[in-house]
């Protein structure tokens, strides 16, 4: 069990400085933990753990990872597992010099102990590797993102190479517009003449004026407005535009 050139990987000694960090910083409410790929288990879970889910560390830790996916929100879950296995396939299957340089993140929602879902932003970084170069321990990092999040959201998960930044080398799974911008600004699935519509909208003019506007007829207006809130995912044009302005859709 070898990590980056070739140095013995000591589980041990990592947790010990771990434990210290985190009794001489205060992290909360961002999550550290140790995944061992080999058995499913938690090596480590920073007392901080307590703090976003409501749950002791030593549940986890003893839980493993059945346990974590378990309280995946039922709705997320078998998303949650697919987006997990594609990310690690493809760590598997990059070269053993980007294995060091990437890390894979994955968003879904986890249930807090009192029962409502937390959004839960989770960065994979393997840092031990077996002879044919799969990833035997992971350190993870967990962030709460329930304030940034859309409810309407769906799990994603991408791979980072730290030469990019946070700009992704790959997105997969089920990635919807409303997370796409996590990792940069998600690509405008708006029309030209919707954006037009869009930025007279938050200017204030009203259907009949944007229609004299623009020349086109009261009717073509209300169109683009149905568009626009259709391809949103909103209820209403001012949820459409906040959507929008979430996902830097008015600046391309």
């Amino acid at each position: 069990m070898e990590a980056s050139g070739n140095a013995a990987f000591d589980l041990a000694s990592l947790c010990q400085v771990l434990d210290f960090f985190h009794q001489s910083v205060t992290l909360s409410p961002m999550v550290v933990t140790i995944t061992n790929y080999q058995n499913g288990a938690c090596e480590y879970v920073s007392p901080t753990f307590k703090d976003l889910s409501g749950h002791e560390p030593a549940t986890l830790k003893e839980g493993g990872m059945n346990w974590w996916v378990s309280h995946i929100h039922p709705e997320d879950r078998s998303q949650y597992k697919i987006n997990f296995t594609e990310g690690f396939m493809f760590l598997i299957n990059t070269t053993a010099e980007q294995k060091m340089k990437c890390y894979f993140n994955l968003t879904a929602r986890l249930l807090h102990k009192k029962g409502q879902p937390i959004w839960m932003y989770q960065q994979c970084r393997p840092i031990a590797f077996d002879a044919q170069g799969k990833p035997l321990y992971s350190l993870n990092i967990i962030t709460d993102l329930t304030h940034l999040l859309p409810a309407n959201g769906q799990p994603c998960w991408s791979v980072i190479e730290q030469n990019f930044g946070i700009k992704p080398m790959l997105l997969g799974g089920s990635c919807g517009e409303n997370l796409q911008w996590l990792f940069g600004s998600a690509r405008s699935p708006l029309t030209k003449k919707e954006t037009q519509v869009m930025k007279l909208l938050m200017k204030g003019l009203s259907g009949k004026q944007l229609a004299s506007r623009l020349r086109i007829s009261i009717n073509t207006v209300n169109t683009h407005r149905k568009s626009i809130i259709r391809k949103a995912h909103a209820k209403n044009i001012n949820e459409a535009i906040s959507t929008a302005l979430q996902n830097d859709w008015i600046n391309e």
